[in-house]
């Protein structure tokens, strides 16, 4: 078993969690379990355990336990329920005895699977406390006493109690007040009624017949687990995966049992069986028509094989139908309009199929219908505006599909929605401020679609909204500040659009949002410092806007703060040295700004940190040492910029460095030949400074590929962005240096009498950037001509008593390929 998020050697259990596995192996006699690697090995090997899961996030850790048909014999132990972090257990197939106990109730579980043993007693009404419980199958055991009305809590049609299994144990219903609670739990597949009074089941002949056909149509001899099968008469329920009630097969449940072949036409000879579930195999071939006659089939799971053909229209008979799943497989064909008269129908899944046509409107008669999956599909046509009335739908998914049309105003009418997802589709049109009436709603996508207009301020109003992707379509205006009465928002994707206007400050009242995107829209005005109060943001990702002013101090108050990226903006002023609080910070981007100062040794202290751009920008000073000390730095970038001084020969360590861009510049001194050496650097950028040859010939071939030290050690700088040559006549060379003094060079473009197919310059050259020097340093106008390739020649100026040539070429920049840049040299006559 394996870690999900980090190696097994980084995972490590309590000594209470461990002592409570060592209580499940004695309590069920574990040496003699037909696996048990590992097991009662030292202590921080406890993942490597057979059957042991262990995860690793941000929030802690996360155990499941594992140990079907693995020979566990004995007492159901207590101590389980002292795993706080347990999230899955499944110990199905086993001869457990006893109770399950009360306390299993204050654990974290999601997942319990205690079928096919022999454990008896009540159900304790404490499961109900297990508010995240996604599936209890505690089928084929001696369970007795009324099923706990309070499991109607958990009944959620969307990351809720869905799976509920309980047949074939001495259980009763309650009184029929209490029972109707349960109704959404338990179906008729259950079979409570007088389930403990048959002790034995015989099996017709016909349906022994339909059991092996099914066996060898499916490649039984190779199933992962086939035990009892093909047994003698009368073994029938005793077979793997077989239920039966009443001398009848009620349940087929074989998931991920390496079922390989097609499924057999006479089993529907199985006429009483209620569920048939082979989620997970290799099965292929049609569904076959013939399964339209069991008329007693409750639920339906062929999820996960490799089914193709039509969906059979004698799907449309299942009156008895609740659930039908069939996602990732290869069906084709359109929906059957005949699937409207399963009233009872409250789950249809079909995603991840190649089914075509239009949405059915007839599917408004589904009645009962709560999940509505149609995703990953190819879909056209528009959204029925008939679905309107599906009162109870909880969840809808028709993403990644090719819908077309407006996403019709009816949908505001489903109250019990909270699910909502039409991402990755061709809808256009407004979006519809009906939808601010589901109050239900936890998460809408419409992302990836070509919704045009305004975001509405009715959507505010959607409390119970925890995630909104709206990113990737044509939305224009602002974004509303309605926006920040979202109370449980975690989630906000806006990216992608043509929304303008200052961001609102009321986003800082979303104390639950961890992930704010809006990049890629045309945002302007400046970043609010209230966004400081959004105190679980881990992301936030501001990119190719108009923003403008200084980057907020206040960001750095976000302790969990993981991704900054306020690239490709107008952004000033220097970086704030309280960036480097957040400790969990990762990437940050402040690249394609106007930002000014240097960068913050404090930098140094950013142990997280593993993106690093402030490229082109224009930050002076050098490459603080203290950098070097950041051991997982990948990508370090800060080219395009004003930076001077020795690159640190202390970057050599930064082993893990695979992206370096130093380019564009104004370094000087040696290139450290041991940084040139690392691992993992990629074709290292350090051209355009002026650097000194390279002391070692080797570490000369090692660059040559690359670049030649002598174009950029030559040119003092290369760096002279013009703005439109040919419009704005102007070029500014930012500095230069000429006996030790710095200058700032204005060139600009003027019309001359005597020349008028040639171009003709005034230079000025203001010393040390002194603006009150300016009208002493103006040089005569000089006659220039430039060539078909922009490459300009001065000659003749003069500076003090030095007569000084200027040679500027055009060259293409590989960053910027819309840009116009030039390089220089000033030589000394």
């Amino acid at each position: 078993m394996t870690a999900s998020s980090a190696s097994l050697s980084e995972v490590r259990l309590s000594t209470e969690e461990r002592l409570t596995l060592v209580a499940l192996y004695q309590a069920t006699d574990g040496a003699n379990w037909k696996q048990n690697t590992g097991w009662l090995g030292e202590e921080g090997t406890e993942c490597e355990w057979f059957g042991i899961k262990c995860s690793e996030s941000r929030h802690g850790i996360s155990i499941s336990i594992a140990l079907p048909h693995n020979g566990l014999k004995g007492v159901f132990p207590v101590e389980i329920s002292q795993i706080n972090t347990l999230s899955g257990l499944d110990l199905s197939y086993n001869q457990l005895t006893g109770l399950i106990p009360a306390e299993v109730g204050a654990s974290s579980l999601r997942a319990i699977d205690l079928s096919h043993n022999q454990m008896s007693g009540q159900i304790p009404e404490e499961l109900a406390n297990l508010l995240h419980l996604r599936t209890l199958n505690l089928d084929n055991n001696l369970f007795s006493g009324d099923v706990p009305v309070e499991l109607s809590q958990l009944y959620k049609p969307v990351f809720g109690l869905r799976n509920l299994t309980l047949f074939n144990n001495c259980l009763t219903l309650p009184e029929p007040e209490a029972q109707q609670l349960l109704d959404t739990l338990i179906d008729s597949y259950n079979s409570l009624d007088d389930a403990c009074a048959q002790q034995t089941n015989l099996i017709s002949d016909a349906e022994r017949s339909a059991l092996i056909s099914f066996y060898q149509s499916t490649g039984g001899d190779e199933w992962n687990y086939n035990e009892g099968w093909l047994g003698e008469a009368g073994t029938e329920c005793d077979w793997f995966g077989v239920s039966c009630h009443n001398n009848s097969v009620l349940a087929i449940d074989l998931p991920q049992n390496n079922l390989i072949g097609e499924l057999p036409s006479d089993i529907a000879l199985l006429t009483q069986l209620q569920y048939l579930s082979l989620i997970g195999n290799e099965l292929t071939g049609g569904i076959p028509s013939e399964i339209g006659e069991l008329s007693q089939l409750s639920k339906l799971y062929l999820n996960g094989n490799q089914l193709s053909g039509n969906l059979p229209t004698e799907l449309g008979q299942l009156f008895q139908l609740w659930s039908f799943e069939a996602y990732r497989n290869q069906l084709t064909g359109s929906i059957p309009a005949e699937l409207q008269g399963l009233t009872k129908l409250q789950t249809l899944v079909l995603e991840r199929n190649l089914l075509t046509g239009n949405l059915p409107p007839e599917l408004a008669q589904l009645i009962s219908l709560r999940r509505l999956s149609l995703g990953n599909n190819q879909f056209t046509g528009n959204i029925p505006t008939e679905w309107g009335e599906l009162n109870l739908l909880s969840f809808l998914s028709l993403s990644s599909n090719q819908l077309t049309g407006n996403i019709p105003a009816e949908l505001g009418d489903w109250s019990q929605l909270t699910r909502l997802y039409l991402g990755y589709n061709q809808l256009s049109g407004s979006l519809p401020a009906t939808l601010g009436q589901l109050t239900n709603l936890t998460d809408i996508q419409l992302n990836n679609n070509q919704l045009v207009g305004n975001i509405p301020a009715e959507f505010g109003g959607l409390q119970a909204l925890t995630s909104v992707k709206m990113n990737h379509n044509q939305l224009n205006g602002s974004i509303p500040a309605e926006l920040g009465q979202l109370e449980q928002l975690k989630f906000l994707w806006l990216s992608d659009n043509q929304l303008t206007g200052a961001m609102p400050k009321e986003l800082g009242q979303l104390h639950q949002l961890s992930r704010l995107q809006l990049d890629n829209n045309a945002l302007t005005g400046s970043i609010p410092s209230e966004l400081s109060a959004a105190a679980k943001l881990t992301t936030i990702d501001l990119d190719n806007n108009q923003l403008s002013g200084e980057i907020p101090a206040e960001l750095g108050k976000l302790s969990e703060l993981s991704r900054l990226v306020l690239s490709h903006n107008q952004l000033g002023g220097s970086i704030p040295v309280e960036l480097a609080q957040p400790e969990y910070l990762r990437e940050l981007y402040l690249n394609d700004n106007q930002l000014t100062g240097s960068i913050p040794v404090e930098f140094g202290q950013m142990a997280r940190l593993v993106f690093f751009d402030v490229s082109h920008n224009q930050l002076s000073g050098t490459i603080p040492v203290e950098i070097t000390g950041i051991a997982g730095l990948d990508t370090f970038r800060v080219d395009h910029n004003f930076l001077s001084g020795a690159i640190p020969a202390e970057m050599s360590l930064l082993s893990g460095l695979s992206t370096l861009d130093l380019s564009n510049n104004y370094f000087t001194g040696q290139i450290p030949a041991e940084l040139l050496q690392l691992p993992r650097l990629w074709e290292p950028n350090l051209k355009h400074n002026c650097l000194s040859p390279l002391a070692s010939e080797a570490t000369a071939e090692l660059l040559q590929d690359t670049y030649k030290h002598q174009d950029y050690c030559d040119l003092r700088g290369d760096k002279i962005p013009s703005v439109d040559i040919a419009q704005s006549y102007a070029i500014n060379i930012p500095e230069i240096y000429l006996q030790g003094q710095s200058y700032r060079v204005i060139l600009q473009r003027y019309n001359h009498p005597d020349g008028l197919d040639a171009w003709y310059w005034r230079v000025a050259m203001i010393e040390a950037h002194d603006e009150n020097v300016q009208q002493a340093r103006l040089m005569l106008a000089l006659p220039v001509t430039i060539d078909e390739s922009l490459n300009i020649t001065f000659h003749q100026i003069q500076v003090g008593t030095q007569t000084i040539s200027a040679n500027i070429d055009f060259y293409e920049n590989p960053y910027d390929a819309e840009g116009v840049y030039f390089r220089y040299d000033f030589d000394a006559k």
